[in-house]
């Protein structure tokens, strides 16, 4: 009975002893183990699965559908094993330029200056892969994780032209496209696998070198690992009782009393600020943002799809090459988490097709600034940002779009960029008199004598004057000004008032 085997590729590297075997980036499609030779009635089986359906499971054991979650649709071939030298438990190297286009790794070690030792240069085959060793039990939807160490990434020490290679991604191709890339190191079946069998997977890695200068540098070399793992049998009674019994995210069944065990922390699912941009021929930009990211859950990569179309350093600046055309740069976490943003590069100026992130109404007190901060869509529109206020004498706003008020009353900001604008209604209230100071609670004057009350209003930009007024005027006058002249012996009360406050004075005249 031919075995079948399924061709997956990790991005991951597994430490399988065996021969290897160097395949030139020319020879790299003619190598594909997607050959002639795959049994057509298993390809079958494969093409009409969708992994996402979340559907009661009716399982058949020619069904061997592997992925790396069950949210995750990807394509794989089932291989004759009978035709095909995958099956034999050997580590195969491939060598793809997938153009990414990285500058430098922003890692950059303390290094002694003077070298100790030759350079490492380890080769990708003493890359490890750890939790594949043993036969897997391929229950229906059931996931395993395993972890991947590439050659060279445990050196903490590294000198001049040291060299180490990164895991990327896995695949079920040896020459994967966009879609079939996996950076999640989990894998499962979900129709699930009956028979014990042998299967095949690719681990993609780049190749690192370090320099004194500037730390690990990403060569373009990418070489990808074939390794080999097994699958265990499952008697009817075990998938009977499997399926009937309640599951955890990875397919493991949960017991009645669950074990004490430390909790897990919660997955962070990564969050970007755009799925889209558009770039003219030439332009760069550094808009696609992680907006979710932390040192311990951070972009560890970039790639582009078609660095023709548009390139992409590690830090995310995306450049646009000099024709245009469409393609997918890719952003990798630290988790092994991805997302992809579709990149447009077209020939002509990049114009604002709409203005948000501001409000229509906004209040602003007098002396205060207000900065806007209007977002265009698309982010890379090339033309500029103006503003203006139909009334200075309330409010201006400069080029940087700071808004300060002026004097009480309502104004326009008109924001602008191309052929759109947006119209921010800006309204300075009158500020209003908290206290006044500086008034007696009580004085003393001789008939004829007068007297200056000097109040102090807070804040002392206040809107409302002060006014004054006498209870008794033939006692005691005051003028507009706060003078008090005496009239005659008794005794009246001032009023000083400054909007909704006011203080008392009593005057006693001899």
């Amino acid at each position: 009975m031919k075995k079948e085997i399924l061709a997956l590729t990790l991005s991951v590297a597994m430490l399988i002893t065996g021969g290897l075997t160097s395949v030139t980036a020319a020879e790299f499609e003619d190598t594909s183990i997607c050959a002639d030779e795959v049994s057509s009635d298993v390809n079958e089986d494969f093409d009409s699965l969708d992994i996402r359906e979340d559907t009661e499971v009716e399982f058949d054991d020619t069904e061997n559908d592997f992925s790396s979650d069950e949210h995750v649709d990807f394509s794989y071939d089932a291989i004759d094993s009978s035709d095909s030298e995958f099956i034999a438990d050997k580590t195969e190297v491939f060598t793809e330029d997938v153009g990414i286009n990285d500058d430098t790794n922003p890692e950059n070690p303390t290094v002694s200056v003077t070298p100790s030792r030759e350079p490492l240069k380890p080769a990708v085959t003493e890359s490890i892969v750890t939790g594949l060793e043993k036969p897997l039990k391929f229950y229906p939807s059931k996931f395993y994780d395993f972890t991947v160490t590439g050659a060279g990434m445990d050196n903490t020490d590294p000198i001049e032209n040291d060299e180490r290679w990164e895991p990327l991604y896995w695949s079920t191709k040896n020459n994967p496209s966009t879609i079939q890339v996996n950076t999640r190191w989990r894998i499962g079946s979900s129709k699930g696998i009956m028979e014990s069998n042998t299967y095949s997977m690719y681990i993609f890695f780049k190749k690192q070198f370090f320099d004194c200068k500037h730390g690990w540098e990403y060569t373009e070399d990418i070489q990808s690992l074939r390794i080999t793992f097994e699958s265990d049998s499952i008697t009817t009674s075990e998938l009977d009782s499997w399926i009937n019994s309640d599951k955890d995210e990875y397919g493991n069944p949960i017991p009645t009393e669950p074990p004490t065990v430390t909790p897990t922390p919660p997955t962070v699912q990564m969050k970007v600020n755009t799925h889209s941009i558009t770039l003219r021929t030439g332009q760069s930009t550094s808009s696609v943002k992680v907006t979710n990211s932390t040192p311990y859950f951070r972009v560890v990569a970039w790639y582009s799809d078609n660095t023709s179309i548009a390139k992409v350093n590690p830090y995310g600046k995306i450049t646009a090459g000099k024709r245009p055309g469409k393609t997918y740069v890719t952003v990798v976490m630290s988790t092994g988490e991805a997302a992809k943003i579709k990149v447009t590069v077209q020939k002509g100026k990049i114009k604002t097709k709409s203005i948000s992130g501001l409000k229509k109404k906004v209040s602003i007190n007098k002396g205060k600034t207000l900065k806007l901060t209007p977002v265009l869509s698309p982010q890379t529109s090339q033309e500029k940002i103006s503003y203006s206020s139909s009334n200075k004498k309330v409010a201006t706003v400069s080029s940087k779009g700071i808004i300060k008020g002026i004097k009480a009353g309502t104004t326009k900001i008109t924001v602008k960029s191309g052929t759109k604008k947006f119209v921010v209604t800006v309204t300075v209230p009158k500020t209003t008199t908290k206290k006044i100071t500086g008034i007696k609670s009580a004085i003393k004057l001789k008939k004829g004598k007068t007297y200056k009350l000097k109040p102090k209003k807070v804040p002392a930009n206040s809107d409302y004057k002060i006014s004054y007024n006498s209870s008794n005027k033939k006692v005691a006058t005051v003028s507009s000004k706060g003078v008090i002249t005496s009239r005659k012996k008794g005794s009246t009360t001032i009023t000083i008032k400054s909007g909704k406050i006011s203080v008392k004075c009593k005057v006693t005249v001899k």
